[in-house]
């Protein structure tokens, strides 16, 4: 096992196949100042980065919906900001990480906290998305809220640009389930 040291300033994680005999992953390491290169075996790291069939799902379904909400927010951002119906002028970056954010707060408790209460509460799998989506829109709408200027602190605005980023997001996510 590689101890790595805490000052490491450059890290490059690759995963070789050596063209060895034995054909083993190996994890090349590159430290500086200590050592230019240092070697060991991948296989229990390999094994660590590894991803269950649900924690796959999960990835597959994250960056979907944050490429389904983040541009659709922005278009939605945009297109109110050009209509005159925002009190701040967009802020591309700031806007795009507020949207980013957003999903990734409320995504994996989706995925990996509601499941286990709806199982526990005898909650069905159509339950649990309404009540799971009723939650992300609400959650998210706040954030909003708090952090998208633009909005100018509306609630209105703020959760019916939640409801409709989560209404198509999903709508996507259990057309192609």
């Amino acid at each position: 096992m590689c101890a790595l040291p805490l000052d490491i300033t450059l890290l490059t994680l690759t995963c070789l196949t050596s063209i060895k005999r034995e054909r083993r992953a190996t994890l090349q390491v590159a430290y500086r100042p200590r050592h230019r290169y240092k070697r060991c075996d991948a296989v229990e790291y390999c094994e660590e980065l590894t991803l269950t069939p649900y924690e796959s799902l999960w990835l597959s379904a994250f960056i979907k919906t944050q490429l389904i909400e983040v541009s659709l927010g922005l278009l939605l951002l945009f297109t109110l900001s050009t209509r005159g119906r925002l009190s701040t002028p967009l802020s591309l970056p700031r806007d795009l990480l507020v949207l980013f954010i957003a999903s990734s707060i409320t995504h994996p408790p989706l995925w990996f906290v509601l499941p286990t209460l709806c199982r526990q509460w005898g909650v069905s799998y159509e339950g649990y998305v309404a009540i799971g989506e009723g939650l992300v829109v609400l959650c998210e709408g706040l954030w909003y809220r708090a952090t998208l200027r633009p909005l100018g602190g509306r609630a209105s605005l703020s959760l019916l640009l939640s409801l409709a980023l989560n209404t198509v997001s999903a709508s996507i996510g259990l057309i192609f389930r």
